[in-house]
């Protein structure tokens, strides 16, 4: 199109400077032009066609993309990115906290029904005293992990009554261990006795624990 434009726009404007001079001059025969009347006329109807082809957009049309839109028209603006919520320390130190209680708990009390499992027969073979010390073993290990273990503040009360729970535990598999070593049956009454102590005080802790994570 705007080839086409241009084109007929030069052929105006060479038409029109040929009337012009015949007009001039009068007479141009080579060009078919032969009076200055004829001349004149070519001036007008060129100077017409000419200004007319000046009214033409010869823009091209915005170039089209891959997606059918044309290039150059406003671009939507990306929407900005949803702030993430930062995690709260506190509630994440809350979590990591009631995580850790479920976690010790549990093994402390899958170790304890073994103890009470094999202290029903105290057949006393190698395999025996060697479950035995196993779960004496776990025990031990899980209760003193809550001796060291800092509790939030909002578990602190509760925290405390399972320390004295494990410390009880602790003491009962001592005297367990030694009334096994010994064939002490004193100390293995003892033992019973601290595991009953202990047993009290995770009765009420895990009571304690409840109504801390139900609010």
């Amino acid at each position: 199109m705007a080839t086409l434009v241009a084109f007929i726009g030069l052929f105006s404007f060479v038409a029109m400077i040929v009337g012009l001079i015949a007009v001039v001059k009068g007479n141009i025969l080579t060009l078919g032009i032969r009076n200055r009347k004829a001349g004149l006329v070519v001036v007008i109807v060129s100077f017409v066609l000419f200004a007319f082809m000046l009214t033409i957009d010869v823009s091209e049309p915005p170039d089209t993309r891959a997606d059918g839109k044309p290039q150059g028209t406003v671009q939507e603006q990306p929407q900005p990115e949803p702030e993430l919520q930062r995690p709260d320390p506190v509630a994440s130190l809350e979590q990591d906290y009631i995580d850790f209680v479920s976690n010790s708990s549990t093994e402390i009390s899958k170790a304890l029904q073994e103890v009470g499992r094999l202290c029903q027969s105290m057949s006393f073979t190698e395999d025996w005293i060697l479950e035995t010390a196993v779960n004496v073993g776990i025990i031990q290990h899980y209760c003193n992990q809550v001796l060291e273990k800092q509790p939030p503040e909002k578990f602190k009360e509760a925290h405390d009554i399972y320390v004295k729970a494990c410390s009880f535990y602790i003491l009962a598999m001592d005297s367990l261990t030694k009334g096994i070593d010994n064939f002490d049956a004193a100390e293995i009454d003892k033992a019973a006795a601290y595991l009953d102590r202990g047993t009290e005080h995770i009765d009420v802790a895990t009571a304690e624990f409840l109504k801390l994570t139900k609010n």
